[in-house]
């Protein structure tokens, strides 16, 4: 009995510590984030790595009660005029270390029905996507932190001002101060959004949550399955992919031969379908391995060693030699190479060996000019591209201490050292036209300065609907026609959870991509989630099972965009095939003809024996 009493007595504390239930307002809808909700976000955790600000500049046409179905809600109309600036300038360990938070001052019971509503657009992004994010949630404000909703919405930068609506019938009692409405943001890169028109409302239990809107998930323009812009895309993928193979069959003494069979297949696109391998993964003798060799193989016909060639891993000498097998044994199984990068010019990006270099300028010239004749000279003639300079927007230290028609003589010596390779400036976000002004700065910078441009990289890690289809168009057209160059999507994917989703945006992008003449190349940074940076790509999940994606790639790809076919010559011992750009193999048994290794356009005769 004695063992029993402080547990008694615990429980009886206990009891009489507990807070009473919840009371129900006396009147509905009541704002949960008081009278003025932005103005009731504090900033918590790591304060120090994000400012926010007030914005004067009236948002004009935010603000439409009705819409947001909360007509007479406080917190609403009112706040049209203002909105809340967040400027995240580094990031922090989790995504609770840096956010925003609201006390909620009204209970909540068990089974109201709530609405979350606020506009929001993002202004500035360092990440390779040019997409916002944050964590937006509803919690106990203790442990165990117990969530009565949470989502993570995507904002592309492009997009201007995005609605975001929610309905919350809520599953549990919480009294007034109990709980708290977030934004969270540690964890991610450096970022600035603004957020407008916040209100956190409780309808009651009576209210029907099919009387309140709720937004839509999000869809990019030209979506639709009938879409016109896909129509015209695949038409011009018929008249500029394709050309002809003339096919000549005679007798043994040159006479047409008439009705004979000729079967044609592709055996390797002319177009570069590619992906990044990882030299470790690559060379491994493992399960996965082997099947990570055999599905590149499989798929692609060009390869990106992904980081080998970055100056770091190339200081390594067992990674320099790994990395020059793998190039030996991708061109051995017919494979081209991309190199990336021969200069990132940043020194976040490079070994301390350069970083030890911030001092003296000439000493970091000659480096660069000594690394670009190392690494090119020793893959001479075996790299298709070359991606010379990398992401100046956000990596432009060297041209601060160096000046800015370095990269013009980067370039001139990257001629030197391997004249037969085409050389590219590569950059990201230029798709969703937040780095396309830069972009073409450094171009002119180059093309101004006597560098030898020989292709533009537009890297292509995308979130969902990132870039409408027309716009990417748009975006090919206006940097080939001012500077004349092949364009390449050197590093896509698809960063979003939705695989469907995923899988249609893919089928745009490769359907934009390959339907424009000045596009050569489409490259994935990784095809398997066992070896991708994000553990997102759209084709193989990390168990090998097939993503949505992979049957939209093989449709097109290896499917709608790959010739096979058997034709009969006529009266005059000829056939013609209007086929894919690429390399062919033709079989003629009467002919005893097995052949691989025709190109189009071809004129092809065969004797039979």
């Amino acid at each position: 009995m004695r063992h029993l009493i402080p547990v008694l007595l615990a429980a009886v504390l206990s009891a009489s510590a507990a807070p009473p239930p919840a009371q129900a307002p006396s009147a509905y809808p009541v704002s949960l984030l008081g009278d003025d909700p932005l103005a009731a976000l504090r900033p918590q955790g790591r304060t120090d790595l994000f400012d926010i600000t007030f914005q004067d500049t009236p948002t004009a046409g935010l603000s439409d009660s009705r819409t947001l179905g909360l007509s007479d809600s406080p917190g609403g109309a009112a706040l049209a005029e203002r909105c809340l600036r967040v400027d995240v300038r580094r990031g922090a360990r989790a995504v609770w270390d840096a956010q925003l938070r609201a006390k909620c001052t009204a209970p909540v019971r068990k089974g109201d029905v709530l609405t979350l509503s606020y506009r929001a657009r993002g202004v500035r992004t360092d990440s390779e996507i040019a997409e916002v994010t944050f964590l937006n949630a509803v919690q106990l404000d203790r442990s165990p932190w117990t969530k009565v909703f949470e989502e993570r919405p995507v904002y592309p930068i492009p997009d201007g001002w995005t609605l975001h609506q929610r309905v919350i019938v809520s599953p549990q009692t919480f009294r007034a101060g109990e709980y708290v409405f977030n934004l969270q943001f540690g964890g991610l890169d450096p970022q600035c959004f603004e957020i407008a028109d916040l209100a956190f409302v409780n309808h009651g239990p009576d209210a029907d949550p099919g009387a309140f809107p709720s937004t839509p998930p999000r869809r990019y323009t030209g979506h639709e399955p009938d879409a016109p812009w896909r129509a015209e895309a695949l038409a011009r993928i018929e008249r500029i992919r394709k050309d002809i193979l003339d096919i000549s069959v005679v007798d043994a003494d040159g006479r047409p031969a008439p009705g004979v069979e000729v079967s044609v297949e592709m055996t390797r696109h002319a177009f570069g379908w590619g992906s990044a391998v990882y030299g470790w993964t690559w060379a491994a003798d493992t399960d996965d391995a082997r099947r990570y060799r055999e599905e590149f193989l499989r798929h692609f016909n060009l390869l990106v060693p992904e980081n080998g060639l970055k100056w770091p891993s190339w200081e390594q000498p067992k990674t320099r030699e790994n990395t020059l097998r793998m190039i030996d044994w991708a061109r051995e199984n017919g494979c081209e190479v991309r190199g990336h990068t021969l200069v990132w010019p940043s020194f976040g990006r490079n070994s301390d060996t350069v970083g030890r270099l911030k001092g003296d300028p000439a000493a970091l010239r000659a480096a660069i000019r000594d690394h670009i004749a190392d690494i090119a000279g020793a893959t001479r003639g075996k790299i298709r591209a070359w991606d010379v300079m990398n992401e100046p927007t956000t990596n432009y230290e060297f041209m601060r201490l160096l000046g800015e028609d370095a990269p013009a003589e980067w370039f001139r010596l990257a001629r030197e050292a391997d004249p037969g390779a085409q050389l590219f400036l590569n950059e990201n976000q230029v798709l969703a036209g937040t780095k396309l002004q830069s972009l073409e700065y450094w171009l002119d910078r180059i093309v101004e300065n006597g560098g030898p441009l020989g292709g533009i990289g537009i890297q292509g890690h995308l979130g969902y609907g990132t870039s409408a289809p027309e716009r990417m168009l748009e975006i090919f057209t206006r940097l080939h026609d001012k500077y004349k160059v092949p364009l390449s999507i050197t590093e896509l994917d698809i960063n979003t959870k939705d695989e469907a989703d995923q899988a249609a945006y893919l089928r745009d992008v490769l359907i934009a991509a390959f339907s424009h003449p000045a596009v050569d190349s489409v490259t994935f940074w990784g095809f398997w989630d066992g070896r991708h940076w994000l553990k997102n790509c759209p084709l193989f999940r990390e168990d090998w099972s097939a993503k949505p994606g992979l049957d939209v790639y093989r449709s097109l790809v290896l499917g709608d965009w790959w010739t096979r076919e058997t034709v009969r010559t006529d009266a005059d011992g000829h056939a013609r095939i209007h086929g894919f750009k690429g390399t062919y193999r033709i079989k003629c048994e009467a002919a005893g003809v097995d052949d691989e290794g025709f190109q189009l356009p071809a004129t092809v005769t065969l004797r039979l024996q």
